[in-house]
């Protein structure tokens, strides 16, 4: 698969979390925003650079709570599928989020 097949799967991906988070009760618009504005592989980007303390939250309680760490951008990040997208060092600090998060 090339790199824009990849990139197009991984934006679906995106797409996707803000249709299935309604399933928590959960509306993310700030973050579909985003990866419309930028695409979703830029804007995974984007939100990786950021300290802990510019994400929204306790998102990640919500969702751990409930099981749902499917509905987040960094669960998608981690995926060995999508690992050639992203350095080993964003990789790094979306497992971190997904481990300790909020």
């Amino acid at each position: 698969m090339n790199y824009e097949e990849l990139r197009a799967r991984f934006e679906n991906e995106m797409e996707s979390i803000f249709d299935r988070e309604r399933e928590v009760r959960l509306c993310s618009t700030r973050f579909i925003e985003g990866v419309r504005r930028y695409g979703g592989v830029a804007y995974a980007h984007r939100l990786l650079e950021k300290a802990e303390s510019d994400l929204p939250a306790n998102t990640f309680t919500f969702l751990r709570n409930r099981g749902r760490l499917d509905l987040t951008m960094e669960y998608y990040v981690v995926q060995e599928r999508f690992s050639s997208l992203f350095s080993e060092t964003e990789r790094e600090v979306a497992q971190w989020r997904l481990d300790y998060g909020d």
